[in-house]
Parts: structure tokens; sequence; C-alpha cells
């Protein structure tokens, strides 16, 4: 094959090459084999728990009359939206529009720079981990590209509402940042940093990701209970599926066991479940509810779930017959509580100063 000038031939390289790089795209986005619904067909409530990368943050933060000053700030979050707990790998957890897909992969490559390296030290427990999800790959409880905007958006509207509170002002800053050793938590840590510290200053010229004691948020090598890691991973789950079967409503234990033909659902054993696996891998994937036979998931039975999950923790809590929940709140509860009362006392005994905590983690729910 001849070419009449070499602008040919290279006109030629970059079509193949940009056919190739079209194809691995489409493959690594994966469109799904579910139906993609309009956004508009998902209850609003729903939309609020995918947190959708177009609906804008809105609150009342530092709503701080101009004669008091903003000198203390704890944030406590989970983690960005993230694939189901039993999610089957796929490619189908890419941004939904082409605007956010380029966002997020500026944000991998700020995350991921020499530059923010520098200014953000990480713990070595965190060494080998990810700093950002994959762009378009789902995986079991991982964070997804979504899941990162959606932090990082969150962390630029709550710095738009305290800078004018003058928090980001001043000598005597004393910031602490927390992370559970998960990679959803830790990548949800660095999105809210890059927002939130977007850059060094003579009062943060460096700040440090602490990795905490598994779920229970302590960084003191004091602050450990051996028993936690085996309540929450070996009883929990197996205490609230009996529970649930125990105490659930007939009609919903029977809807959730037809469901269980459904692969994404097969391990889907109670209401909790049922709804983790709704969310990561239908609802905000902006898919169509599926159906095993005759039984369709609809709203409805993920209201009622939700519903029975809040009672049934309630319920829980409250039972005094040795039941884990109440132990594993107790523990993961504690340190954040301790960390904002240490907090208000050194803000007393120190007036001059000011005090940010930026706790992410899990604390007692699974989700």
């Amino acid at each position: 094959m001849r070419f009449r000038s070499t602008r040919h031939f290279a006109m030629l390289v970059c079509g193949v090459f940009l056919s190739i790089y079209a194809f691995v795209w489409l493959l690594t986005s994966g469109s799904s084999s579910h139906v993609t619904v309009n956004k508009s067909s998902i209850p609003l409530e729903y939309q609020a728990r995918c947190r959708f990368q177009e609906t804008a943050f809105e609150g009342e933060e530092a709503e701080v009359s101009a004669e008091y000053k903003l000198r203390g700030v704890a944030v406590v979050f989970r983690h960005g939206e993230r694939s189901a707990m039993s999610q089957k790998p796929s490619f189908d957890c890419a941004c939904f529009r082409d605007d956010d897909r380029r966002t997020f992969e500026t944000l991998q490559q700020e995350i991921n720079s020499d530059k923010f390296a520098e200014f953000v030290r990480v713990d070595p427990k965190f060494s080998g981990y990810p700093r950002t999800p994959h762009r378009s790959q789902c995986s079991p409880a991982n964070m997804t590209a979504e899941g990162a905007l959606m932090i990082n958006r969150m962390s630029s509207f709550l710095r738009s509402k305290y800078q004018p509170a003058r928090l980001f002002s001043g000598e005597h800053m004393d910031v602490k940042i927390v992370s559970s050793q998960y990679h959803r938590t830790f990548q949800s840590a660095l999105s809210f940093i890059q927002a939130f510290f977007p850059k060094p200053s003579s009062f943060i010229p460096s700040l440090n990701l602490i990795a905490s004691n598994f779920t229970f948020l302590c960084t003191s090598p004091a602050c450990v209970c051996s028993q936690a890691k085996h309540w929450r991973s070996a009883l929990y789950d197996s205490e609230h599926q009996a529970y649930f079967l125990s105490h659930g409503s007939k009609p919903l234990i029977e809807s959730i066991q037809a469901l269980k033909s459904l692969p994404a659902f097969e391990n889907a054993m109670d209401p909790l479940a049922l709804v983790d696996t709704a969310l990561g891998n239908y609802i905000c994937r902006r898919k169509a509810l599926p159906c095993a036979g005759k039984q369709c998931l609809t709203y409805d039975m993920l209201n009622q779930a939700i519903n029975e999950t809040f009672v049934h923790g309630e319920e829980m809590y409250a039972a005094r017959d040795g039941l884990i929940a109440r132990k594993l709140q107790s523990v993961e509860a504690y340190a954040v509580l301790y960390e904002v009362g240490k907090m208000l006392y050194y803000l007393q005994k120190q007036p001059h100063s000011k005090i940010i905590r930026v706790i992410y983690g899990l604390i007692y729910r699974k989700t």
C-alpha cells in the first residue's frame, strides 16, 4: 500500500489510534445490558443517596454572625458513593456525564502528583493503597469515580461556607485528619483534602493523613478494642440477618428470597444488604430495577426495607440480651465523641488557636 505523502500516512495512523482508543474507552467504561433510566424516574430520596453530580450542594453550614469568629470545625464523614458490598466486578462505574469524566481525570492527576504527595504526608499504614478509585471499574465495596467527585465537590462547598467565617486565617492552626484503613475512606479523605486545603499556606505548610485503629477511629496505641474487629466481621452480619428473619415482615422476607435468584442479590440476606445491592448495582448506576420472574424489585419494597432496618437497629441497640449491635456502636462512636470533646477543651484553653478535625471512616453501620 502506497501513500501519497507523509501527511496522509500520519492521518491514517492517527485515525487507527483514535479508533482503538474509542474501542478501549467503550470497553472500560462498560455500557451495561441493563436499561439506563432518566434521572427524573428515580425518586428524589434515592437521588440524594446516590448524590448525582448534577445536583448542587445546599446547606446552612457556617452561618456565623460577623461578631463571632469560627475557631473550630469537626467534619465526620464515611466515604463517597461506592459499589455494593457484594458487587460483581464490571466496568459500569464510570462517571455518567462526559464533563464529570474529564473533571475526574483532572482530580486523579492532582491527587497522584508529586506536589500533592509533598503537601499531604500519608501514614505508612496506607502504603500500597491506590490514591484514587478506578475511572470506570466496579469492585466490591470500593469507591467509584463519582464518589470521589462527590466528596471533592462537597469539600469545595464546605470551604466556600467556612472561608467567610475566617476559619482559614490566623497563625495557630491545629489540623488532624484521620481515616480508617479502607481504600474507600482513604480515597475519600484525599479527595476532601484536595478541595478543602487546596494549597499549602503559612499556617498549614503540610498535612498528615493518619490511619486509625480499625473502624473505631482511634489513633492512640492505647485506644484499642481487640474484640471489635471480630464483632463486626464475624458476628454483626449474622446477628442482623437472624434478627430480620425472626422479627421482619414475612412478605418482605419472601420478596428478598425471590430476588436471590438474580446474581447480584444472591448474598442479599437482609434489608440492609438489599438496599446496598440495589444502590450499588442499579440505582446509582441509573439502571432500571430488575425482576426475578414475577418478583420485581420496587422502590416501595426498598422503602419498606429501609424502614425495617431503622426499626431493627433501634430494637437491637436497646436489647439487653447481649446483642453485638449495642457494643459495636458504643465502641465505634467513642473515638469521635472523645475527639470532639478534646477539641472543645483545647479551644477553651487556647483562645487564639483554631482546630480542624476531619474524620473519615465507618461508624457502626456496614454501608
